[in-house]
C-alpha cells in the first residue's frame, strides 16, 4: 500500500528491483502527476520548502518517483485520489505505469467527463473497472472544459478490452452517470464492446441505475443488482430487451 507524505524518501520505500515484482498496489490519497512528468525538480530546487504548494509538490515528486519504478503492475486500487493533469509529460509519465494494468478499483474526484475519460485511456488492457465513488469537481458545473490531451489516438473510446463493470459504495451521482452514459456507455456497442458482467451495489437512487441501462443496452450480458432501493418496473422490465445470460436482483 501506497499512502503519500511529506517525508517520503524514495530511495527506501521500495527498491527498483523489488518494485518490477509487485503485481498488486493500494494508494491513498494519490496525488496528480507533477508537470514535469519523468523530468523531475529536484526537492532542493524549491523556493521554499516550508510553503504549503512547494510542500505539495514535493509530496507528488517523492509520490511519483516512487510509483515510476512499478512499471508491472496488473491491479490498481486508487482512493482518495483527485486527478487533475494538463501536460502532455505528466500523462507519458502516468501511461508507463498503468499500461499493463488489467483491473482498476476507483474512488476519486476530476474536473469532469474528459478528464475521467482522459484518465481511463492511460490503462489500455484494462478488462475490469470497479466504481467505488466518483464525482466531478464544482467547477465542472460552470461549463464544459475542453478535453484534456489523450495518449490514445482521437475517436478512440476508452477501456476496449473491459469486460467487468461495477458500480459499489457512493458509486455515482446522477449527474455523473448522465456523462458517463451520454460520453463514452453509449459508444460501446458500437465499437464491438460487448459481453459485459455489470454489478451494480451502490447507495445511489434509481436514476443513474436507468441511465446505465439506456446507455449500455446490448452490451450487458450479465446482470446484478443488490441494493436497498426499490426500481421502476419499466426498467425492470426493459431487461428483456437486453442479451442477459443471467440476471440477479437481491435487496
Amino acid at each position: 500500500m501506497l499512502c503519500p507524505r511529506t517525508d517520503l524518501n524514495p530511495d527506501v520505500y521500495s527498491s527498483p528491483e523489488v518494485a518490477q515484482h509487485v503485481r498488486y498496489l493500494r494508494t491513498i490519497l494519490l496525488p496528480a502527476p507533477p508537470a514535469e512528468g519523468a523530468g523531475f525538480l529536484s526537492v532542493e530546487d524549491l523556493d521554499d520548502p516550508c510553503d504549503v504548494s512547494a510542500r505539495r509538490h514535493r509530496n507528488a515528486i517523492h509520490t511519483w518517483k516512487i510509483l515510476a519504478r512499478f512499471t508491472r503492475l496488473q491491479t490498481l486500487e486508487v482512493s482518495g485520489f483527485r486527478w487533475s493533469v494538463r501536460s502532455q509529460e505528466a500523462l507519458e509519465l502516468a501511461s508507463s505505469i498503468f499500461r499493463y494494468v488489467t483491473v482498476l478499483d476507483i474512488n476519486g474526484l476530476f474536473e469532469g467527463v474528459h478528464a475521467f475519460l482522459g484518465f481511463l485511456t492511460l490503462f489500455p488492457q484494462l478488462s475490469a473497472l470497479k466504481i467505488t465513488g466518483l464525482t466531478w469537481a464544482p467547477r465542472a458545473d460552470k461549463g464544459p472544459l475542453s478535453p484534456p490531451a489523450s495518449p490514445t489516438r482521437p475517436g478512440a473510446v476508452p477501456c476496449q478490452y473491459l469486460r467487468a463493470l461495477s458500480f459499489t459504495g457512493e458509486g455515482c451521482g446522477a449527474n455523473v452517470m448522465r456523462d458517463l452514459a451520454s460520453h463514452w456507455l453509449s459508444s460501446f456497442s458500437s465499437h464491438g464492446i460487448n459481453g459485459l458482467r455489470v454489478q451494480w451495489n451502490t447507495y445511489e437512487s434509481s436514476q443513474g441505475f436507468s441511465e446505465m441501462l439506456r446507455a449500455l443496452g446490448p452490451s450487458i450480458e450479465h446482470l446484478e443488482v443488490s441494493t436497498d432501493h426499490r426500481y421502476p418496473e419499466t426498467d425492470l422490465e426493459s431487461l428483456s430487451e437486453h442479451h442477459l445470460v443471467d440476471f440477479c436482483l437481491s435487496h
